[in-house]
């Protein structure tokens, strides 16, 4: 099955997934028709960008890594966008508190933009809290580690990314009417 192949869903509310052995079941996943759609998340700031991927059903955010800003430039990007599959760039944007933009706001844009053309489309995404509850996670790791801040983008980014997943999988199920 090719990379943006749907997934018919049966009436019992599971998933089955055409592999070379048959179907398999997936029960994790909503009813219905699913596209296997790839999602790859950026999360801007001065010094890192904090990268994160959706499974391939988009469905599931997972950390990447993070990049010296000056490594994540368009090439770099245009790589893992072509390496990993992906169909859309969700791209965090860090409005203040009451929703309003900030200079950090027009440096994430200033940031996409000279990336030059992507093959995708490009999404931003509030991404207010992200950092704070990334900062909530490594905090509950035991120890520090100097690959703390590394690790620190790469989940906010995840975070960000989940979230917009989530508001995908909501909008989805009140255009089908169900509430599961």
């Amino acid at each position: 099955m090719s990379h943006g192949t749907p997934i018919a869903a049966c009436g019992t509310g599971f998933h089955y997934r055409v592999t070379t052995q048959g179907f398999e079941r997936l029960p994790w996943l909503p009813c219905g028709i699913i596209s296997l759609v790839r999602y790859l998340s950026l999360d801007v700031g001065n010094l890192w960008i904090g990268i994160a991927l959706s499974d391939p059903t988009g469905f599931l955010a997972t950390p990447l890594y993070t990049l010296r800003r000056t490594e994540a430039h368009g090439e770099r990007i245009r790589a893992l966008i072509a390496e990993h599959q992906v169909e859309e760039v969700i791209v965090g944007l860090p409005l203040n508190m009451d929703g309003s933009s900030g200079p950090q706001v027009e440096e994430t844009y200033a940031y996409i933009e000279a990336l030059g053309p992507l093959e995708v489309p490009v999404r931003f995404w509030d991404e207010r809290l992200s950092s704070w509850e990334a900062e909530q996670v490594i905090a509950r790791v035991k120890g520090r580690t100097p690959r703390r801040r590394e690790r620190l983008d790469a989940i906010a980014a995840a975070i960000m990314l989940q979230d917009y997943l989530d508001a995908q999988l909501r909008e989805r199920r009140l255009a089908d009417g169900s509430n599961g």
